[in-house]
């Protein structure tokens, strides 16, 4: 099975996961309240869903500027780092705004931050890849796949 076409099936099932959590999020507003940590927990879902859907993507469409097949997967890596640097650091400042208003999140933030600390281990070891020789069409799909991982863990 080509890289492409498991990111593509990464995809499909970031779409379907962020579907679910949508319909479970509609089902649950009409018999229960929400706590900070339910909300906390729908979103990052969704945040990390929808990263991971541009993540599966991205290689395809950077492919699409007729570039060198090695050097869109690195850029792609390098789109990859920029997205879960924009995620980590979102994440972070919500926490911050949350703890000001005196509401803390639940225990699963520590599984969260533990998660955003391994994609950036993998995201580095693909920014890297042309020196350590590591294959920069697996890690990507490694990362994409552990952001699909994490979205699971959290729902």
């Amino acid at each position: 099975m080509d890289a492409s076409e498991i990111l593509l099936t990464f995809a499909e099932v970031a779409v379907a996961l962020a579907g679910f959590i949508g319909i479970t999020a509609a089902f649950r507003q009409r018999s229960t309240s929400w706590s900070a940590d339910d909300l906390s927990s729908v979103r990052f879902v969704l945040e990390v869903s929808f990263s991971a859907l541009f993540l599966s993507v991205l290689p395809g469409i950077v492919s699409n500027f007729s570039v060198a097949p090695e050097l869109s997967w690195r850029v792609a890596a390098l789109g990859m780092a920029g997205v879960l640097l924009a995620l980590f650091s979102y994440q972070a400042q919500r926490r911050r705004r949350l703890a000001r208003k005196g509401i803390r999140p639940g225990s699963r933030v520590p599984c969260r931050r533990t998660m955003i600390a391994c994609y950036f281990a993998v995201t580095a070891g693909v920014a890297l890849a042309g020196v350590f020789g590591i294959v920069v069409q697996g890690a990507y799909v490694l990362g994409v796949a552990m952001l699909l991982l994490a979205a699971v863990i959290e729902f």
